[in-house]
């Protein structure tokens, strides 16, 4: 695909979208909630509510500046807004953050292509520039954004500060993610949908060297940005429901930039998305999720070769999709757009309910946002790693009164 058409095709859909959305939140934040004229805005408070803004909307901090002008004792401030304001706010936000970083992407992407020849290795470049740049700063956004307009600490976020527990979630998450991707393999070579083909070893195991960090960095953006800020806050406004589907949607939208998306796989990450939420409900903390997320595309792609979100990448293995039955492996697109994978991800669905109904360590009341006390951490586990500790621990809570 021509570097020009890509662009076109990731960033027109998403820049329609977001100006949209944006307006319509600015406008909403503007329109009922104001400033108590008692208090007084704090500067920090008052620039990245307005920084947040400008980037949801382009007319966004001039419509600040002169409601600021007009009426300096009703500026809309962070303490005052509503949880699903400020979660649609920072949602179009950082769209709006992504889709500019489209940009210096696609003309590095061309850059590479245009020295190499080769698409596949400027798309692990660009993934890997991505991975460990534009994530640490989105992540560093949203910590940011959540200690300045929501006024919580960064830990409240789902990610408790405990080593322990970091590594022994993570590797729980990360063989979860392997067993989903082996599963999803596993059924389409069984029904011929794809065969083994000859890989370039060498180059299949600097690329799983080369995009670990990147990979991982990414998961954990998303996770943070999406389980860890909007559906938190969408819980704080409407419930768990809503919360699941909310961020589960942006989910998906947020994978509608990747090139030769359909409905099909929209629907399959909109799925991966409810699971890793009840993933997040169930544990409080963002650790497993992450795992699972960088499990699932670590597997799918730098180990078994398949299209990741339709991105084709260097691999150990190489499982090609066959000309008859290659529908059942998602296309180009890869097993994201598979009906298989559909059934794997309703599968682990189901069992994420039945773990989220025997109990659930959210802890953040949904009525007295206020008041509510900081989310309570998982207890750690006996020892650094101790996988097995985290899970007993998981599957022995008590279902909640």
């Amino acid at each position: 695909m021509d570097p020009s058409e890509m662009l076109d095709e990731m960033a027109s859909p998403v820049l329609v979208a977001a100006a949209g959305l944006g307006g319509i939140i600015f406008i909403a934040s503007v329109a009922g909630i104001y400033f108590d004229a008692r208090r007084r805005v704090a500067k920090g408070e008052a620039l990245v509510w307005a920084l947040g803004n400008l980037m949801a909307q382009p007319l966004g901090l001039p419509l600040y500046l002169w409601r600021a002008y007009r009426h300096p004792d009703r500026i809309p401030t962070p303490g005052t807004v509503m949880p699903w304001v400020r979660a649609a706010t920072f949602a179009t936000a950082s769209t709006w953050a992504m889709t500019l970083a489209l940009i210096p992407m696609a003309a590095i992407l061309f850059a590479v292509a245009q020295v190499d020849g080769a698409w596949g290795s400027s798309l692990c470049v660009l993934m890997g520039i991505q991975g460990v740049t534009f994530a640490p700063l989105m992540i560093a956004w949203t910590y940011l954004f959540r200690a300045v307009v929501d006024r919580r600490p960064a830990t409240s976020l789902g990610t408790p500060l405990s080593a322990g527990l970091a590594f022994g979630a993570n590797l729980l998450g990360l063989l979860a993610g392997v067993a989903l991707v082996a599963a999803a393999a596993g059924a389409m070579w069984a029904l011929g949908a794809v065969e083994p083909r000859s890989a370039d070893l060498q180059a299949g195991l600097l690329s799983v060297l080369a995009l670990c960090v990147p990979l991982y960095l990414s998961a954990f953006f998303e996770e943070i940005v999406l389980r860890g800020y909007v559906q938190r806050n969408l819980y704080l406004a409407w419930g768990h429901t809503p919360a699941v589907a909310g961020s589960a949607l942006c989910f998906g939208l947020m994978h509608a930039m990747n090139p030769g998306i359909g409905w099909t796989a929209v629907a399959n990450i909109v799925l991966v998305g409810v699971l890793l939420s009840l993933t997040v409900i169930r544990t409080n903390n963002l650790w497993v999720a992450t795992g699972l997320h960088f499990g699932w595309n670590l597997t799918m792609g730098p180990v078994l070769g398949l299209p990741v979100s339709g991105v084709s990448l260097d691999s150990v293995f190489r499982l090609q999709p066959t000309g008859s039955a290659g529908w059942l492996a998602g296309g180009e697109f890869g097993p994201e757009a598979s009906p298989l994978v559909a059934a794997v991800l309703l599968v682990g669905i189901a069992i994420a309910c039945v773990a989220v109904s025997r109990g659930s360590r959210w802890h953040e009341p949904p009525d007295v946002e206020a008041e509510r006390p900081i989310a309570a951490p998982s207890p750690e586990p006996t020892g650094v790693g101790d996988v097995a500790g985290y899970a007993n621990r998981l599957t022995s809570l008590p279902p909640e009164e």
